[in-house]
Order: structure tokens, then sequence, then C-alpha cells
């Protein structure tokens, strides 16, 4: 039975053996291309650890219910260890915990079994119709190549803090100015808020640490980077061909209510952090107009998706800063420009 072709199926599948992840994604990818139409994989902790296949809202209900009643049977066949069920379920009420407290509200709903798995309508939402279609759009582009690094990571045994920060570089060389990587900044931006919030609240995490870090692995990033290796160069090629071709269609779609959070959230930057880097780039934004730039507008979705996809990957949220911190640090090695010098201080 063919449905409305707006309205988007995801399919969530639990499976809480962390041992068989990697051999159960591929199997997820195999079963998933029957269906015969674009799709993106993601996952969540809501109701559980589980993966959830986005299809286009072209697919057939009947597909998509095969594909889910043959996911329950691979779901339903892999052993979990009942250690592995109760560390998952502590951490969990744990999450959940945290969560109403943050958000004042009472915790979600209980946890799904091992095994389970659901067909539901997809209810991500960004702004308004146009542009939620957009990042879905560029979702579904992504995901081969998504693919390719899922298994270099956990197949190939590629060094996660090797190729995840120069596959970020690479993604913030498709915003560029008078030929100089610009996208940057946002890597900038995203981790010296997070180092700020850290020391603030007394958590062992700091610029020394994650400097050092790079420096451990900045000559295999620049050796890799060397190398032409077939699948960055498509990372790279697919990253440039969704910034292109999604500009015009998101500056038609930009109203002046998505222009006011980009200054309020320029406004909140120069509210809530007092490190050099954000009041430096508060004085540089109000006197270049710089987020306000049309190819900068396109680029923050850009790199909406780059952080969405990031879970897929197991990237866990600290890799993720720290792996940025890296990408940025490589930009600024490999152009010995640093990003005082980029805003002209």
């Amino acid at each position: 039975m063919k449905k409305d072709a707006d309205i988007m199926k995801d399919v969530k599948i639990f499976n809480f053996s962390k041992a068989t992840d990697t051999a159960f994604v591929r199997t997820v990818i195999f079963r998933a291309r029957d269906v015969r139409v674009p799709y993106y994989i993601s996952r969540s902790w809501e109701s559980g650890p589980h993966l959830a296949v986005t299809f286009d809202g072209s697919a057939d209900d009947t597909a998509i219910e095969l594909f889910a009643s043959g996911m329950r049977r691979e779901a339903e066949a892999v052993q979990l260890d009942p250690r592995d069920d109760l560390q998952v379920r502590e951490q969990y009420r744990k999450m959940v915990s945290r969560i109403a407290v943050l958000e004042e509200k009472d915790a979600p709903e209980t946890m799904a079994d091992h095994g389970t798995v659901k067909v539901e309508e997809n209810r991500f939402h960004y702004h308004n119709p146009a542009l939620t279609r957009i990042i879905h759009q560029m979702r579904f582009e992504l995901q081969p190549v998504l693919e390719e690094v899922f298994f270099r990571l956990h197949e190939d045994g590629e060094p996660m803090p090797v190729l995840m920060p120069l596959l970020f570089h690479h993604v913030s060389e498709t915003y560029r100015d008078q030929g100089r990587n610009k996208g940057y900044f946002s890597f900038i931006s995203h981790v010296q808020g997070f180092l700020e919030l850290s020391e603030k609240q007394n958590l062992p995490y700091t610029e020394a640490d994650f400097e050092k870090r790079f420096r451990t692995h900045e000559h295999d990033i620049g050796a890799l980077d060397a190398q032409g290796d077939p699948h960055i160069e498509q990372w790279k090629e697919v990253w440039g061909k969704i910034s292109d071709s999604y500009k015009t269609e998101i500056h038609r779609n930009v109203d002046e209510g998505y222009l006011d959070t980009i200054r309020k959230s320029v406004d909140e930057l120069d509210a809530g952090f007092r490190n050099d880097f954000h009041q430096q780039f508060i004085h540089y934004f109000r006197r270049t107009g710089f987020l306000a730039d049309r190819d900068a507008t396109a680029y923050r979705f850009i790199i909406n998706v780059l952080y969405l996809s990031l879970p897929f990957l197991r990237v866990s949220a600290l890799k993720k800063q720290q792996f940025i911190y890296m990408a940025y640090r490589y930009n600024e090695t490999k152009n010995a420009r640093t990003w005082r010098e980029e805003i002209g201080i």
C-alpha cells in the first residue's frame, strides 16, 4: 500500500548487544537496501539504545513492514548476556533521571526490551517543513559514504582520532571565503564553549589535554591527508556536492524567524561565554555580518547534518568535542595561520 509521499517512517530496532553491533549494522544495511528507496540510519537512546532506519516518503508500507519483520527476527536471534542487559538498563535509568531534572519534567517512558522493533512516523522537525525536508534529503545523500566510514572504523580498525578529525576538516573546507577556510570557525566556537562550561562545572576536560591529543596524532592526520585516499576523496566530493546543491534552496526557505534565531544565538554567546574566541568572534560578526552571510547560513545546515550523523558512527559527545578541536588545530597548522590572524586581530 502506498502512502502520502510526505510521510516518512522510522523503523526502530533495539539491540543491546555491543559485541554484535557492527555485524548487526551490516545486516540492517543489507535489508534496508531491499526496500529500494533512499534511507538513512541514526542512533538514539529514547526508550533504550536503538538504530532508527528512516525511509524516504515514497517507500511502500508493505515493503517497510517486511523490512521490520525481517529485522525483528534478526534482533530476537541476537543472544544477550544478562550482564549487558543490566548494564544498559542502569545506564538508561541514569540518563533519563538526569534529563528529567534538567528539563524539569517526568522521566521518559519505560525502556523497550532487547529485540523490540517499532514502526513509527518520523517526527523530526527543523524550523519549517521546507528546511526539514532539506535536512532529510542531505542525510539520504550522505548515508552511503557514512556506511563506508562506519566499516572503516569498526571493521578495518582505522584509528578514530586520525580519521575523524581529517573528515571533519574536509567538511569545514566546504565553506571558504576569498580562498580561505571559514568553516572551521564553527568548530572553534563549539569546542571553546564546551571547554568553558567544563571549567565552570569542574569537569576534567581542558584545552591542554585536547592539545596533547592533537599533538599525538597530528603527524598521522597529515600523512593520511596526503595519501589521496579514495574514500576520503569520495567524502570530500559528497559533502561538496551537498553544499553546492542546497545553498539556493536553503536561502529561498530561510525566513525572518530563522534569521532571528541566528541573531539570538550571537547574543547568547555574548552573554554566556567569556572565553577569548567568543568575545573576539562577536566583534568579528558584528563588524562583518559573518553569520548573516548566505554561504554561512547554508553551512550551518552542513554542520547540523554532520553532528546528527555522528551517533551512527559511534562517535560519543566527548569524542566529538575532541575531534572538532583536532580538526580546527589541523587547519591552523596546515595553513600556518591561527584563528586570531584569520579574523584580523
